[in-house]
């Protein structure tokens, strides 16, 4: 176990040292079980022998909450983890989010650390994470917040999150009496886009043309919102065929909305950005020149 821990703390400090709205994770309110174990979590269970998963009453919100104990099995000490997803490349996404977040309680015993951490995968290729240490919290819930810091302009199409606590000192492990409760997990935000500070409410649906144009490698877009809506806003070339996804059916509330669009592995050449807003479509035309 503390291997595999090491190798999921090198996976991020590879991709953190490479870097120079909210998501339905799945059961991430943990309400629903089945035979034991959380829907749509990876767990170590095993029934009938050690469960360091466990159903808990002592919520957040709503009706349960996941514990997580250092169990003890035959001598052997057993820490508590969890993946989210059904496998062990976590769960689909379609946006690139900017925060993780959620609530927890943790009592340590010895050495022990709580750990919460996700990483964004395009295609099985890392292009984002995120990692924190999760202080002891003992007289109720916590929350907590986790930044995703990306490394690409890319769009996750995966992301892994999982959630550990057990001893960080080199012994296998735990300290029996160790647990952990976690509830109410999100993914939340938007990764690059700034919410303009402006009192007045925009007038209409605008897409505004990119600055500066052309340009090389980057560009700001501007959009603005009169009311809270789902927005999409995609990247095309001159054959019309889609280059990357901004912004992916994310709702959004009412205000004017900023991005920086990098392009520095795309050729020179004329490039569209279409805003959808329900029925409504805007584009505007955009020069690379290298």
């Amino acid at each position: 176990m503390y291997k595999r821990f090491g190798f999921l703390m090198s996976l991020l400090a590879i991709l953190f040292f490479t870097l120079g709205s909210q998501a339905q994770i799945p059961n991430g309110g943990f309400e629903q079980w089945t035979a034991g174990n959380p829907d749509g979590w990876l767990t170590p269970n095993v029934p009938g022998f050690f469960t360091p998963i466990t159903q808990s009453a002592n919520s957040h919100s709503g009706s349960s909450a996941a514990r997580g104990d250092v169990v003890d099995f035959s001598g052997f000490l057993f820490p508590p983890y969890m993946i989210a997803g059904d496998t062990a490349q976590g769960f689909p996404v379609s946006q690139r989010y900017a925060n993780f977040s959620g609530y927890y309680q943790f009592s340590p015993q010895g050495t022990d650390a709580m750990f919460a951490w996700v990483i964004m995968y395009k295609d099985s290729i890392g292009v984002g994470a995120g990692y924190s240490y999760l202080p002891p919290a003992t007289s109720g819930y916590a929350s907590f917040d986790i930044p995703i810091q990306y490394i690409s302009g890319d769009v996750p199409n995966n992301c892994y999150i999982e959630i550990f606590a057990g001893d960080t000192t080199g012994t296998i492990g735990g300290t029996a009496g160790t647990f952990f409760l976690v509830d109410d997990l999100t993914l939340s935000g938007v990764s690059g886009i700034d919410l303009v500070l402006d009192p007045a409410v925009p007038a209409e649906y605008t897409l505004k043309q990119n600055y500066p144009n052309p340009f090389n490698p980057s560009t700001t877009i501007e959009f603005s919102l009169p009311a809270a809506e789902t927005v999409s806003l995609i990247v095309y070339n001159s054959l019309g065929q889609e280059v990357e996804r901004l912004v992916n059916q994310q709702r959004m509330a009412t205000g004017t909305y900023r991005l920086t669009w990098t392009a520095e592995n795309l050729p020179s050449g004329a490039y569209f950005y279409r805003l959808i807003t329900g029925d409504k479509v805007q584009s505007r035309k955009m020069m690379l020149m290298k």
